[in-house]
């Protein structure tokens, strides 16, 4: 077996290893984003915050997995395709893998992460916010449409007491006094 290739399969497993937190934990995103930029090629500190000193010129592990696996394979055409001898295939190969991994993985990783879902805010912000009846209400309750991170969203919505015997249509503005973040409930008054 080539070094070349068990390099190749190495860097490719380091790759597959560090998607799995992201497939078996994608729920993560909707409470803490945390990790969002790492990865990128540059040593960052708690909270994404560049690190200073000698450890700015740590790789991060995508960006070495990336190169191992790319060092490998172009080692592996040029040992076996071209017939070099191994040092030379070893010397041949560092230009092109680290070449396409600074041109054209670093720029794809990052087009990727702009595609990242971001966190929600928390549901509290939506105090003071207008809203919009989805539905009718009926004994103070009813279903309301807000605007929240740039999308609509509905919650069940209740009236404040003092308003509870009011009559809300659909499309009635609202504001929204209080909010139960647990239940994804709100309390609104008519605007």
């Amino acid at each position: 077996m080539s070094v070349f290739l068990v390099l190749l399969v190495c860097g490719l497993l380091g790759l597959g290893v560090m998607t799995l937190p992201g497939l078996f934990q994608a729920h993560s995103a909707m409470g803490g984003g945390h990790g969002a930029g790492h990865g990128m090629g540059h040593a960052h500190g708690h909270a994404g915050h560049p690190v200073s000193g000698p450890a700015h010129f740590i790789p991060a592990p995508r960006t070495v997995f990336a190169f191992v696996a790319l060092f490998g394979a172009f080692g592996n055409v040029a040992e076996h395709w071209l017939r070099l001898p191994f040092w030379v295939a070893a010397l041949a190969a560092v230009l092109p893998a680290y070449a396409v991994e600074r041109l054209a993985l670093r720029p794809l990783w990052g087009l990727a992460l702009k595609f990242q879902g971001t966190p929600s805010s928390p549901l509290e912000h939506l105090i003071a916010e207008p809203a919009h009846a989805v539905t009718p209400f009926r004994n103070g309750k009813g279903l309301v449409a807000v605007t929240r991170d740039g999308r609509t969203v509905q919650l069940s919505a209740e009236l404040v007491p003092a308003q509870h015997a009011e009559p809300v249509r659909v499309g009635d503005s609202l504001q929204i006094e209080d909010v139960e973040a647990g239940t994804e409930r709100v309390t609104v008054s008519i605007r």
